[in-house]
């Protein structure tokens, strides 16, 4: 059995498919025995690559589940999620997955079903997409971990123009 405040998940997919909502899979430790794999349309094959990391020791993780709705205002671009508690955030990090529930908008409005994640606070992380619409529905699945020590972590937010490249150093 895993001991899920002590564990990660993390996965990778591979389809011939170009459509989100086949190939945008949500990936969860629902409990000690069980990994999800969730995804709105299964028309077409897909293959996902799993890893779970276990810590003995040393870690606090922190993982939850929110839904973007079906909204058009530029605030339902970005939720803020508060952590049951404070994190020191020089040795922590925030991961996400999600899925689409839309075959409308996830062909031709891709940037509605594309999720980043930051830390606005010590208690708080924000979720955010690109754009919003209607009929852009999504679960995302949040994993928070905060290392107790030996770990640096280093973040920022780098925005390329189109046809240009950056460098983080």
């Amino acid at each position: 059995l895993l001991d899920t405040s002590k564990t990660l998940v993390f996965a990778t997919v591979r389809s011939a498919s170009a459509e989100p909502a086949t190939t945008h899979v949500f990936t969860s430790l629902d409990d000690e025995q069980t990994i999800s794999f969730v995804r709105f349309n299964a028309s077409t094959s897909v293959e996902v690559e799993w890893m779970v990391v276990e810590f003995v020791s040393g870690v606090n993780i922190i993982s939850g589940l929110t839904t973007f709705g079906d909204c058009t205002t530029t605030a339902c671009r970005t939720k803020n999620i508060t952590l049951p508690q404070s994190l020191d955030l020089s040795r922590s990090v925030a991961f996400v997955s999600w899925k689409s529930y839309s075959d409308t908008t996830a062909t031709t409005k891709d940037e509605m079903h594309i999720y980043t994640v930051e830390f606005a606070a010590a208690n708080k992380i924000a979720i955010k997409r690109t754009d919003s619409t209607s009929a852009a529905f999504n679960d995302v699945y949040y994993q928070v971990i905060e290392f107790d020590e030996g770990v640096s972590v280093q973040s920022g937010n780098v925005n390329i123009v189109y046809n240009g490249s950056s460098y983080a150093t």
